[in-house]
């Protein structure tokens, strides 16, 4: 009889056993970027400017307002998209779970999106879902000199290189561009600094006596950004004559 008890104990701690490892693996589980990159069907690069809570059927959703910096995948016109993802909070409940991300306000990266046909949040714009929570979002990490972007599937240190180009040869098809991730926009801002103190730097005077030379003209840089097919820098050149009265 004893021996019979310690079988039975001993099979269903194997059942157990066997079961919690199961569950640990599937938790483990994510899907590799060409996964998320072939399944998805829109990619692209944005951030979250704005996120509201909304009830569906008893169960709180979010809302957030997505601007596309760059598009690799999907026929997408608007710069602004919903994207809906399940938790959030909603008029002061908040659901949340350790295997669904949450989407906040500034969170920005590359997503990877469904077509939504039927969770519907009220809002006009054109709708997405999140793929494969919580492995939707390839999330910029502006906390490290060296890594660039980090998500379940891997971490990236070069964006151009490392995940950009990887997405093209996925997609089959070039980038478009809409504007300019936070990155660029602080690159093109030290741009602009070195080339404004460089224009300026050789106009202390009217002329260099020591050496024989003058300045004609003083020249700077102004209203650079990229233009709306992400190919072209577009900049305006602000000249005058040091010589001649302003």
């Amino acid at each position: 009889m004893k021996k019979t008890i310690q079988v039975i104990c001993l099979f269903f701690l194997i059942l157990i056993n066997n079961g919690v490892k199961a569950q640990n693996n599937s938790y483990r589980h994510y899907p590799t970027l060409e996964e998320k990159v072939t399944k998805a069907d829109a990619v692209v690069e944005g951030e979250i400017i704005e996120t509201r809570g909304f009830l569906k059927d008893g169960e709180i959703y979010t809302s957030a307002t997505l601007m596309i910096s760059k598009i690799f995948k999907g026929h997408i016109k608007d710069t602004l998209i919903e994207v809906i993802c399940k938790g959030g909070t909603y008029n002061g409940q908040t659901y949340a779970s350790s295997h669904v991300r949450r989407l906040f306000k500034e969170d920005d990266g590359i997503f990877y999106l469904s077509k939504n046909d039927t969770i519907k949040s009220g809002d006009s714009l054109i709708s997405f879902t999140c793929y494969g929570n919580p492995a939707n979002v390839t999330a910029y990490d502006y906390s490290s000199s060296e890594i660039r972007a980090n998500g379940h599937e891997g971490h990236y240190a070069n964006l151009e290189t490392d995940l950009f180009q990887k997405i093209e040869s996925l997609t089959g098809q070039k980038r478009k561009a809409m504007g300019l991730n936070r990155f660029e926009k602080e690159d093109l801002f030290k741009f602009k600094k070195k080339i404004e103190v460089k224009a300026y730097k050789t106009t202390s005077g009217p002329c260099d006596q020591e050496n024989g030379l003058c300045t004609i003209i003083d020249y700077a840089y102004a209203n650079v950004s990229l233009s709306a097919n992400g190919q072209i820098l577009d900049f305006d050149i602000v000249s005058r004559s040091p010589n001649l009265p302003s």
